[in-house]
């Protein structure tokens, strides 16, 4: 079942006057519930662009986002609101938790604006720390945990309200080799026991390995797109391969 559907989706800014710049020219793809997709593509080439739209950030200039059978941009501003607070699982590059709350108060956010009975909200809490492997670190303050566990807090917040699909911006962008490695392996989890469904944005290469399909956005069009049929090892060299043909990736950097 599709669990998201971009149909014919552009993005142009500009025009009236002045050259029009398309960001984004009709992207049409689908996420299927459970996959694990990754959108990869040079700097300027509209991935950013991609998931502003599906996450409703940002509005098309033409084209529609179905997200678990609802058009997204045909719903009121306050209706969007609610559904992006509870269909949709955010993570972003620099993790967004509030310093002034604790690991735990970060992670339940999401169900305490929602008004979620007090014994619900710790059963999921204890749910999605024990998969994050991030028990040990609930009463800390965000300052007193690395980089990496602050992003699987961050994914904690994303699925605590089991939403349709979890948007995820440069997840590993500001965290170390080591890091990269068990926040990926965490998202993977999630995919394979949760069947959490999953669409991250990344330059990464050795992130977009742990995905099971991979995008690429080349001058605002989805230029290609290549799955994972074998190891994860032979994907990341596919990867590699599929970015060196398209010339839009630093893969020195890639492969340090």
């Amino acid at each position: 079942m599709a669990i998201l559907t971009a149909t014919k989706l552009s993005r142009v800014y500009g025009g009236k006057g002045s050259v029009p710049t398309w960001a984004l020219r009709d992207a049409s793809f689908t996420v299927e519930e459970g996959e694990f997709i990754g959108v990869m593509g040079p700097s300027g080439s509209g991935k950013t662009t991609l998931l502003n739209l599906l996450a409703a950030i940002d509005t098309p200039t033409s084209g529609t986002v179905q997200i678990a059978g609802i058009d997204i941009f045909k719903l009121s501003d306050r209706d969007l609101a609610i559904f992006r607070r509870r269909g949709l699982g955010f993570v972003f590059q620099n993790y967004n938790l509030l310093h002034t709350l604790s690991i735990r108060e970060n992670i339940v956010l999401p169900l305490v604006l929602d008004n979620v009975h007090p014994a619900d909200i710790q059963g999921r809490l204890s749910e999605v720390a024990r998969q994050l492997g991030i028990e040990h670190i609930l009463d800390k303050r965000v300052f007193q945990v690395s980089g990496g566990e602050q992003q699987r807090a961050a994914i904690a917040r994303a699925i605590i309200h089991r939403p349709a699909i979890i948007l995820a911006d440069e997840p590993t962008g500001s965290l170390d080799s080591r890091s990269t490695a068990g926040v990926m392996r965490a998202l993977s989890d999630l995919n394979e026991k949760w069947r959490a469904t999953i669409l991250m944005v990344t330059h990464d290469a050795l992130a977009a390995s742990y995905c099971g399909r991979v995008l690429f956005i080349r001058d605002g069009r989805i230029h290609s797109q290549i799955h994972r049929f074998g190891s994860r090892e032979s994907f990341y060299q596919e990867i590699l391969s599929s970015l060196r043909v398209q010339g839009g990736e630093d893969l020195d950097a890639q492969q340090d």
